[in-house]
């Protein structure tokens, strides 16, 4: 997948989200713009998945999401770490790697502009 600074972005507000979800005392900063940016964060990832789940292929999306960025969030990842998760959910969802960078890309995309982050397209 194609470094930038909007996907790390998103997969690390995938990770807050999936802690969040984990702990559900997780506390959000004491500053309050900090505090607002989290709770935009955890609602345009909620608004990613609702979106997904009404799609022809979205319960796939969200498997691979859960299989490579919600496992273990708590952590950074390993070097090597996200191409094993992503063979792992390969062999899970019966679909090919490059599929599953597809889906995670479907899912980085739908949630910076849900997020409203600039991002382009081509």
């Amino acid at each position: 997948m194609k470094k930038s600074n909007i996907r790390d972005y998103a997969v690390e507000a995938f990770r807050y989200y999936a802690r969040a979800e984990k702990n559900k005392d997780l506390k959000l900063p004491t500053d309050k713009r900090l505090a607002s940016g989290c709770m935009l964060d955890i609602i345009a990832v909620e608004k990613t998945l609702r979106m997904l789940q009404g799609s022809r292929e979205g319960n796939e999306v969200i498997k691979a999401l859960r299989t490579v960025y919600f496992t273990m969030p708590e952590r950074g990842f390993k070097k090597g770490e996200i191409s094993g998760r992503v063979s792992l959910a390969s062999n899970e969802i019966s679909v090919a790697e490059p599929t599953i960078y597809r889906f995670l890309n479907k899912a980085i995309t739908l949630f910076a502009q849900n997020r409203g982050l600039r991002i382009s397209l081509f």
